[in-house]
């Protein structure tokens, strides 16, 4: 039994950890990278935990089939479809959006020479050669990068959250 316990023990302190410090990284050449992973709509629900550590909790889902999963105490969201991933967001300073864990990111998320954090403004958007960033409404910015939607929320000059959407 003391194996047992000790086991556990073991098991949720390693993918706290990886939690802890998911990296993110998304390059010119397109590639969404989480823990030197690449991650696309090819990559599936088992995969995708199995990069990231731990067990989401299932949030959502919906008629269609999608459905929504949290990293609550991390500040990660991802959706799938058919059991690929389809989206995977992260939140910095929440807005209210419920569809994002009311937690802060815990990881780091790079995007080109750029690190994201709870003060990153929208200066960020200019400091990207390789993406363009339009407004769709307010405070929503969107670039696309072959096969990846990256979305941008601030409120009060400040990130909320980011996403990347997987077409």
């Amino acid at each position: 039994m003391k194996k047992f316990i000790l086991l556990l023990l073991i098991a949720f302190s390693t993918s706290f950890y990886a939690q802890e410090n998911t990296r993110v990284e998304f390059n010119k050449n397109s590639e969404l990278m989480i823990n030197a992973s690449i991650i696309n709509n090819e990559t599936t629900f088992t995969k995708f935990v199995e990069i990231v550590g731990g067990q989401p909790e299932l949030i959502k889902e919906s008629k269609n089939g999608v459905k929504t999963y949290f990293y609550s105490k991390n500040g990660l969201v991802f959706k799938t479809n058919k059991d690929k991933l389809t989206m995977i967001g992260f939140n910095y300073n929440w807005d209210g959006d419920k569809s994002f864990p009311n937690t802060t990111f815990t990881g780091v998320v790079v995007i080109g020479t750029v690190q994201l954090d709870t003060n990153t403004t929208k200066e960020f958007m200019k400091k990207n050669d390789f993406l363009t960033f339009d407004n769709l409404f307010l405070e929503l910015f969107a670039a696309k990068s072959k096969n990846t939607v990256i979305m941008v929320g601030y409120k009060n000059d400040k990130i909320t959250q980011l996403g990347f959407e997987f077409q």
